[in-house]
């Protein structure tokens, strides 16, 4: 990264304003970038947590259809599931 000429303090045309105006829109840049790789990133994590749910939720009927060959249905969640006829 390249560095800023030092800032005219004298108050001509030159002023502060104008040197500080560079390095504020290098950092607003930097602040996007950052909010946006983050914001992409939880929504991967969302999808990878729906997903992962969805396989849950297949997997506990395709179980539930081989035990009990669909007459029954485990209806707590607890693992003394008792079976209830549908």
């Amino acid at each position: 990264m390249s560095t800023l000429p030092a800032a005219n303090l004298d108050g001509g045309a030159g002023s502060i304003g104008c040197a500080k105006e560079p390095q504020m829109l290098v950092l607003i840049n930097t602040i996007s970038i950052a909010i946006a790789r983050t914001l992409a990133r939880a929504g991967s994590l969302m999808s990878d947590l729906q997903r992962s749910a969805a396989q849950a939720r297949a997997d506990r009927a395709r179980v539930e259809a081989e035990l009990f060959h669909g007459r029954y249905h485990l209806s707590s969640k607890n693992d003394d599931d008792l079976p209830l006829v549908r």
